[in-house]
């Protein structure tokens, strides 16, 4: 990482309001995913279906015993922001863990 930039381990990550745009996150899909982890999801359709997918970065709490499968739910570390409830396949889909995360600190 160059000067400009910090590196935030997942502990520090999971802090709320922790991803800020212009952050760049770095998702492992071979990491283990276990609840709580913050995981980058895509999601086509919650309610209704959405017209673009989109991308999230949530903590997973698992609703069926096999992890990874739906239903799951993605909670954000921010109350501002929904969770999400994932309910079967199709609606939407893992991409792997975050690993790190950099933030610009705006220092040269």
């Amino acid at each position: 990482a160059s000067s400009e930039d910090t590196v935030l381990p997942q502990t520090q990550v999971q802090q709320p309001a922790s991803f800020i745009p212009g952050d760049v996150v770095v998702v492992d899909p071979d990491t283990a995913i276990t609840p709580g982890t913050i995981v980058a999801a895509v999601v086509k359709e919650v309610d209704v279906e959405l017209e673009v997918p989109m991308l999230v970065l949530r903590h997973i709490h698992f609703r069926s015993p096999i992890l990874g499968t739906p239903p799951f739910e993605l909670v954000p570390a921010s109350p501002a922001w929904p969770s999400l409830l994932i309910r079967k396949r199709g609606q939407g889909y893992l991409l792997g863990a975050v690993a790190m995360d950099f933030r610009r600190t705006g220092r040269r």
